[in-house]
């Protein structure tokens, strides 16, 4: 990998922000707390942040350990540090003991979670599905587990793969194990060896949809939400969004996901006969609907979760303001809290109804017209629902765009929102 001074990405970072205002960053080192560097690094995105108002936010990779280290929650916060990605790998103790994780303990996730939790930095766990003692059964517990024993706030689900070239990939094959030929499939989504805990054929990749719906629940994310600062409000329900629309709309893994997927029909694999124009309409337009469909779903979901916990906004961001130029205890400058804090609430006067009934409303319906038991479809109940939840779209979309638009700002330079 090549190496970059803590100098050079000092200058890189203000270089950035000057030219196309670029301000958000993935840090990819794997493990960024083992870097020897880090704190330089820290100092120098401090002084960016502190000395000239660019307001710097940033991901990073960490091991579990890393809380332990003096001081580097602290500067990783000020440096901008909103969310850590965590290699948990598993909360079962036989899982890590197999895979050389002694090291990782319950105990040590629940100090690490509570640590970057007072600093207000996300955890977002990396956890892997089809390790030896892995069963359909025990998932399910530990996914329970993981969302009420060491309450992380994302979590990235793969299913465990032998990548070729690793170590793992040679030692299967040189035993004569089945390893999936096709290297498409090789990206965490897929089964591509044998494992022991799933002898049935597609059972993993049906207990890896579930964990993601069973985290992902709307009872979960308004429980994630309702502990979330208000800082990093709006960053957990743009994750929800992006995971959600991956696995339930596009039906793939996040990482190898987007928002819509621009298709050709002459671009595809060699070998394999491109469909006639007439045939390849019809299909197109078939997938179109459908990831039309569950964006509606999606929005609906969204603005439902939005209008649940919003009021948690103007409870923490309640006199917070400060004036302008003015710098924060942890580091965040009046122009960067403008940037990350939410909004106060749109003051909506609605009929109150529980978030589980209009969800159990809208379900019903669904079925109904799916069934076509029109009859069984309460109509001016339904009007007045459209009302209401159209009430609810138009101040939800009008607060994304306000919230979201210096986002999109980071990635597409020049544009206004």
């Amino acid at each position: 990998m090549r190496y970059r001074s803590p100098e050079c990405i000092t200058q890189t970072m203000r270089q950035n922000y000057r030219q196309n205002g670029t301000a958000f960053y993935f840090l990819t080192d794997d493990n960024f707390s083992r870097n020897r560097h880090w704190e330089a690094i820290f100092d120098g995105m401090i002084r960016l942040k502190e000395e000239e108002g660019i307001p710097l936010r940033f991901m990073m990779q960490a091991d579990v350990q890393s809380y332990r280290i003096p001081g580097f929650v602290e500067k990783a916060r000020r440096a901008g540090c909103t969310q850590a990605f965590i290699g948990i790998e598993s909360v079962n103790p036989q899982n890590l003991q197999a895979v050389g994780k002694n090291q990782n303990s319950l105990e040590d996730y629940r100090r690490l979670i509570d640590r970057y939790r007072q600093a207000e930095i996300a955890v977002h766990a990396g956890y892997i599905l089809g390790l030896p003692f892995d069963t359909p059964d025990s998932l399910q517990r530990d996914i329970r587990s993981l969302m009420d024993d060491i309450p992380v706030d994302h979590v990235s689900f793969f299913i465990m793969t032998p990548l070729p070239g690793s170590q793992d990939f040679e030692d299967l094959r040189q035993t004569g194990a089945f390893l999936e030929k096709d290297y498409n499939q090789y990206e965490y989504f897929h089964e591509t060896m044998t494992y022991p805990g799933f002898p049935e054929k597609g059972s993993l990749v049906r207990s890896c949809l579930e964990a993601w719906h069973q985290f992902y629940s709307f009872a979960h994310m308004r429980k994630i939400l309702e502990r979330t600062p208000a800082s990093l409000y709006w960053d957990a329900l743009r994750n929800f969004i992006w995971y959600k629309s991956a696995v339930e709309v596009d039906e793939r893994h996040p990482m190898m996901s987007g928002y819509f997927r621009c298709k050709s029909r002459l671009e595809i694999r060699p070998g394999k006969k491109p469909l006639s124009r007439t045939a390849y309409f019809r299909k197109r337009t078939g997938e179109i609907l459908h990831t039309l469909r569950g964006y509606m779903h999606l929005i609906f979901e969204m603005q439902l979760l939005w209008l649940c916990t919003r009021h948690r906004l103007s409870l923490q961001s309640a006199g917070s303001g400060e004036e302008a130029g003015e710098v924060s205890g942890d580091g965040n400058s009046a122009k960067e809290k403008q940037y990350i804090s939410a909004p106060k609430p749109v003051s909506l006067s609605l009929p109150s109804c529980p978030a589980e009934t209009v969800l159990e409303f809208w379900a019903s319906v669904r079925h109904n017209l799916r069934k076509r038991r029109w009859q069984h479809i309460p109509w001016l109940q339904l009007c007045r629902r459209m009302y209401c939840d159209g009430r609810v779209g138009v101040h939800f979309a009008f607060v994304c765009l306000r919230q979201m638009g210096g986002f999109l700002r980071t990635f597409l330079p020049g544009t206004r929102f």
